[in-house]
């Protein structure tokens, strides 16, 4: 499942964090879309129209996760970073411990210190293995994380200065837009971690943080440009 946040959601993130950042964001939440919803036996990018299939940050994005899928597009398969940073990619099967904690009962996996836990390995382990996100074992821990169930991880205890709550952000940003004021001691606070969340997040699907850049102190939802109209309608129609 993909969370996708309301539009509400989305111009509170480009109020908090720019427009610039709110693109970064849209261009993720249009890769972990394609990944997630694609047709079984299908390319991923084969699947996909041309515009997004040779978009720059998407294909390269998905080929570094993927890199079968970099001959479906030209623009990747040419593209040297890519090749670069796919031969520097580190494995670490680490994060593969937390598909054992599905074997427990959920009055188990839902404990503060599991989440914790889990939560830790998911900030330190999927810049290594992003690709984790998609391929992980039945987890409703992970189901509520990734989906930013916050309702289920009530039982989960972090202050506004805690290393845990910047974990939750960078791993999903809209955690930075939908936690309660009280969980950060003050706006610059909470900008602050959405920022640093947003740029983690793209980095970890090898999507520059400069990729933004053309859209600072703009609206890209009341004045959205093809290249925005194209994210959002991917994004939306696969709901």
């Amino acid at each position: 499942e993909v969370y996708i946040p309301t539009y509400e959601q989305l111009h509170k993130m480009q109020e908090i964090a720019g427009a610039n950042n709110l693109y970064n964001y849209l261009l993720v939440k249009t890769v972990e879309s394609l990944i997630i919803n694609h047709k079984s036996g299908k390319s991923i990018l084969e699947g996909t129209t041309e515009a997004l299939r040779e978009d720059y940050y998407i294909s390269t994005s998905i080929g570094y996760l993927y890199p079968e899928e970099v001959v479906y597009s030209e623009i990747a398969q040419y593209d040297i970073q890519l090749a670069l940073r796919i031969l520097e990619k580190s494995k670490n099967n680490q994060i593969y411990n937390i598909d054992e904690i599905r074997h427990f009962d959920t009055s188990t996996i839902y404990t503060n210190n599991v989440v914790k836990k889990v939560i830790s390995l998911l900030k330190k382990e999927l810049i290594n293995c992003p690709e984790y996100r998609f391929e992980y074992l039945d987890n409703p821990l992970l189901d509520s994380i990734f989906s930013v169930d916050v309702e289920s991880l009530k039982g989960f205890y972090y202050d506004s200065v805690s290393d845990e709550l910047t974990d939750l952000i960078e791993i999903e940003p809209a955690y930075g837009i939908v936690l309660p004021d009280g969980d950060f001691h003050s706006d610059t606070n909470r900008r602050y971690r959405l920022i640093q969340g947003i740029e983690q997040y793209s980095r970890r699907h090898n999507i520059s943080p400069l990729a933004g850049s053309s859209y600072y102190d703009k609206d890209i939802l009341s004045n959205p440009d093809k290249k925005v109209k194209r994210l959002l309608k991917c994004i939306n129609k696969r709901q």
